[in-house]
Order: structure tokens, then sequence, then C-alpha cells
């Protein structure tokens, strides 16, 4: 099953995107990690990203677990970025 959101290291900050939407979100770093650490541990969203889904993308994600919600990319080593 495909994840209904992509949060990534971008540049200088980070984002919250939807695949197939020209529309994204600039998220800061505390609200990226907590992502990360709650997709890791398979805790429910938090609820600024339930509210960021419905706000700009009309999604309901109320109750959904990060794990199987959103694709939380890990910043690259490289320096390169892939926000899709």
């Amino acid at each position: 099953m495909a994840h209904a959101l992509i949060a990534s290291p971008f540049l200088d900050g980070h984002l919250l995107l939807k695949p197939g939407a020209r529309a994204g979100a600039r998220i800061s770093a505390d609200h990226f990690e907590g992502l990360h650490q709650a997709a890791t541990a398979g805790e429910s969203l938090p609820a600024w990203t339930v509210q960021t889904a419905a706000d700009v993308w009309g999604l309901d994600l109320a109750g959904q677990t990060a794990q199987s919600t959103v694709l939380v990319r890990e910043p690259s080593p490289y320096g390169y970025c892939r926000a899709s």
C-alpha cells in the first residue's frame, strides 16, 4: 500500500507532500523529527499532521498511524535532496 504523505528534508528545511499533488507544506525541523519518531515507533499521527493534511489536501487521516501513512525520508549523507 502506498503512503498518503511524504515527509522529506529539502534544501534548508523540511516538506510534507502528497504524491501527485502540486501543493506541499513546509514543516519545522521539530515537526519533522516528531513525525520520524512517531513513524519509527508505530504511533498515531501527530495532531498537526492530521490538521495540515485536512487543510492542504482535504484528507481525513484521523486515527491513522504515522508508519502506515507517511513515508519519512532520511537526510542524504551526500547533501542531495529528494522531495517526492
